[in-house]
């Protein structure tokens, strides 16, 4: 008992240092408000890309007009420096901090009026190199397209007219350098068209180019969100410039804190950049993120070239789309600009912005085709993620039937053992109406979600694959009640829940089957969607590729409408069809394996073909030894499997599933390899309050970064083993932003109910230095333990504790007691007591 004394005097010191929920306020916990600090300046230096592509197109486009977005000087003394500073903005940068000795600085617009002022702008606050010449001379070579020009008079030095003309380099380098410029308007002169004479004194700003570390996609939370030119409501941004509406979307590619702690996203509003509070935002990762990549982009009205003309985006902005329609030859983005929810660009001049972060690779195994199955996992162990057998069918009570081998434990070892999760496959053997009576009885339907979550936790599976095809479409409301319940039950033990949902491209398409599939809100609950993008031509129909590249990008533009891309998961097919007509219109097929495929090949003498516009390998034959008539093959190999994989890439999707492991071409996965960023993923779920986790992969986060990825995330914090005490960050700020480590339990407080959402690699060996007193750990196996095990696992342990999120209190067990032996389980923190130095 001595000891236990020692060690909860300890713990209760602790446990006066976390806050329970009901103590945190809107700023930060209590108990750490000392440590955190509430302002942060914008560094001096731009972090932000300067696009000079943009500079110029801006520059092209507004040379003899003006834009309405902005002032008008040129009835005050002349427009040059605000036409200067709006092809600045136009690349990127903002000029708020703008002020000269006198106070004076960007007007209401976020442009500057003066020369002198762009002048002291250029060199205090956007960390311009300046070099200047006088009388005679040539221009420094460093000058490029997008670098300014601000003539004066080098009689005049204690003066404004030291800075009296602005240009801006649209053309050519150094002494070849082109300008365009407002006042007297010009349009790709050279650079000394008016050095020497009538201005004696020449000054070159050479701005640097920056970077782009990350984008935030942010959506409004309010009705309305006045938009400004600098990130704050004093003067001289107290003007909006326009306004942004509830849920629109825009991405961030920048963001600070200003001086009265509050935090601002700076944006494409339009063709210019601009800033919005936070405040009434939620960040999140849905739609198709975008980049312009050619120098000028119109904005219209609707999708094609016959619609009004209403803006212009310039290269590199970034901007949010919720559709994406094809019209003709080209593709059209339906996306949010202005403030507005009826612009659309066209999809051809851009590129979307992914993460390369790596995607989940994922496989069904039949239990028909075990074997060869396992073999093809065993062999690629490293590339799965998940893997899904396929084990069990549902019965229309509610309860379930296993397949042949269901629950191998040794298999789940073998998966657990390399970090891949196991998510059995339930079917229902494309019967409707089984599913019909599951669904049209609550007491059934909850009998079912029972057995479901209850086998899940028994078998120590990671989740579920729900696998209902052939729908009735009037069930689309209940099946989607039945995935949202279901969801609610798995992520409350943190089990995962997958949806094999069957392919659809439109929301015309109603009838049974894919018209039960509601993406939308189907994504909402299920971790991920795997949507079945195959049998575009099936057993009996006529013959045609398994999934042509066309269809399956439809498909795709489709789904990223409906659902975030994290979640979305493509379901790719290993297999072919051999099809032979029975009659004047009907048709029937045999499935074959790749090596059924290449065997068929070789026996009929056929030669493979390659079909460019469908993107698919194919063959014909003639059966003289069998039914007399002509065969027409179709299948999927490495080379089409690498159409699809582009796919992923280019819509930034989550990850594939295989149909089916064993039926493969053997090059698929060296294909895998190449085209895909392969890793591990974890999701954890969290609890409103202060949560304790790790990250059981290897990944690299500070606490910012991983704050930004989990909704409504406002703290993370950590136990500083060595120095035995808190370290807490606050989101927004750069106070105390530390780097996350394997193996390490994080303090995560979220102001709702919420998930982690990672990927990384695995682990394969991991140890922590453990300091006497109080430890903070992680625990990365799949394999679950209780408190016990990992005390006498532990030298001198004397104590394990863990934080309950629903009480908002630890949890105690002493080494040796019989009393809170908790289970200890993946992606959990703990605190571990020891006596004496270890690990």
């Amino acid at each position: 008992m001595k000891k236990a004394v020692s060690f909860l005097v300890v713990l209760l010191l602790v446990i006066m240092l976390i806050p329970s929920a009901n103590s945190f306020n809107s700023s930060a916990p209590q108990i750490f408000s000392s440590s955190l600090e509430q302002k942060q300046p914008l560094s001096s230096t731009p972090n932000v890309l300067y696009d000079r592509t943009a500079v110029v197109a801006y520059a092209d486009k507004f040379w003899d007009i003006y834009n309405p977005s902005y002032n008008n000087y040129s009835d005050s003394g002349g427009d040059c420096a605000n036409f200067v500073s709006q092809c600045m903005i136009a690349g990127g940068l903002s000029l708020w901090q703008g002020y000269n000795g006198n106070g004076a600085g960007v007007d209401s617009k976020g442009a500057m009026p003066f020369c002198d002022y762009l002048h002291q702008n250029l060199v205090n606050y956007q960390s311009a190199t300046w070099d200047y010449i006088e009388w005679s001379g040539t221009a420094p070579s460093w000058l490029s397209p997008g670098d300014v020009i601000i003539y004066g008079d080098a009689s005049n030095e204690t003066s404004p007219d030291y800075w009296r003309h602005a240009v801006v380099v649209v053309e050519g380098y150094g002494n070849n350098a082109k300008i365009s410029g407002h006042t007297t308007n010009r349009y790709h002169v050279a650079w000394n068209y008016a050095f020497p004479s009538p201005f004696h004194r020449t000054n070159f700003y050479r701005l640097p180019n920056g970077t782009i570390s990350e984008y935030t996609q942010f959506k409004v939370t309010a009705s309305a969100l006045n938009v400004r030119v600098g990130p704050g409501v004093q003067s001289p941004y107290d003007t909006p410039i326009g306004q942004i509406k509830l849920d629109q979307q825009y991405i961030a590619y920048e963001y600070v804190v200003n001086a009265t702690g509050k935090k601002w996203w700076h944006f494409w509003f339009d063709n210019r950049s601009a800033w919005c509070s936070a405040d009434y935002t939620a960040t999140i990762n849905e739609n198709i993120k975008f980049k312009v990549d050619t120098a000028n982009l119109n904005v219209r009205t609707g999708p094609g070239t016959g619609y009004q003309i209403v803006s212009n985006i310039f290269s590199g902005q970034t901007f949010t789309a919720f559709e994406l329609l094809t019209n003709g030859t080209l593709d059209w983005y339906h996306f949010w600009c202005q403030g507005r929810n009826d612009t659309w660009c066209c999809a051809n001049y851009t590129t979307p912005i992914t993460d390369n972060m790596p995607r989940s690779i994922a496989g069904w195994i039949p239990y028909w085709s075990w074997n060869s199955g396992i073999s093809t996992f065993t062999n690629n162990i490293e590339l799965f993620d998940e893997i899904s057998p396929f084990w069990y069918k549902a019965n229309a009570d509610g309860s379930l039937n296993s397949y042949s081998g269901a629950g191998n434990q040794t298999f789940v070892k073998l998966a657990h053992d390399n970090d891949v999760k196991v998510l059995p496959l339930i079917s229902n053997e494309y019967n409707k109406t089984l599913v019909n009576q599951i669904l049209s009885n609550l007491s059934i339907m909850n009998n079912h979600i029972s057995n479901i979550v209850n086998l899940v936790v028994a078998n120590n599976y990671d989740g579920i694959d729900i696998d209902y095809e052939g729908l009735y479409a009037s069930d689309k409301n209940n099946f989607t009640l039945f995935i949202s319940n279901l969801a609610e039950e798995l992520h409350s033990k943190n089990k995962l829940l997958t949806i094999c949902v069957q392919a659809k491209w439109s929301d015309s398409i109603t009838w049974d089957g894919p018209g039960a599939m509601d993406y939308e809100n189907l994504s909402k609950h299920a971790d991920k969607l795997r949507i079945m993008a195959y049998d575009e031509h099936w057993s009996t129909s006529e013959p045609g590729p398994i999934a042509s590249y066309s269809w399956t990008e439809n498909i795709v533009k489709y789904a990223i409408t409906k659902s975030s891309k994290d979640k979305i998961v493509l379901g790719v097919p290993f297999y072919g069809r051999d099809w032979w007509q029975t009659g004047s219109d009907t048709w029937d097929s045999d499935a074959y394996t790749y090596t059924g495929i290449s065997g068929l090949m070789t026996s009929e003498g056929a030669t493979r073909e390659w079909n460019e516009t469908a993107k698919v390998p194919q063959f014909t034959y003639y059966d003289h030894l069998g039914d007399g008539k002509d065969h027409y093959v179709y299948y999927e190999d490495n080379q089409s499997l690498s159409y699809k994989l582009d796919l992923v890439v280019k819509y930034d999707l989550g990850g594939i599933c295989a149909w089916s492991l064993g039926n493969e071409d053997q090059n698929n996965f060296d294909i895998m390899r190449s085209k895909l960023a392969v890793g591990k993923s974890f999701i954890f779920y969290l609890s409103q309050g202060w949560n304790l986790i790790t990250l059981p992969l290897e990944t690299s986060y500070t606490a910012e970064a991983l704050a930004l990825n989990i909704t409504n995330c406002t703290h993370i914090g950590c136990w500083n083993n060595s120095l035995q005490k808190f370290i807490i960050h606050e989101k927004g700020t750069g106070t105390d932003n530390f780097n996350l480590q394997p193996g390490i339990g994080y303090h995560v407080y979220v102001s709702t109910k919420s998930k982690i959402n990672i990927t990384g690699t695995a682990l394969k060996t991991l140890s922590v230095d453990l300091y006497k007193g109080w430890n903070s750990i992680g625990w990365r196996n799949f394999t679950n333990i209780d408190a016990e095990s990992l005390a006498q696992n532990i030298t001198n342990c004397t104590a394990i504790a863990y934080w309950d999120s629903t009480l908002g209190r630890f949890i105690i067990h002493p080494a040796g007691a019989e009393v809170s032996n908790f289970a200890v389980e993946r992606g959990s923190g703990y605190f571990v007591y020891v006596e004496e130095e270890g690990y």
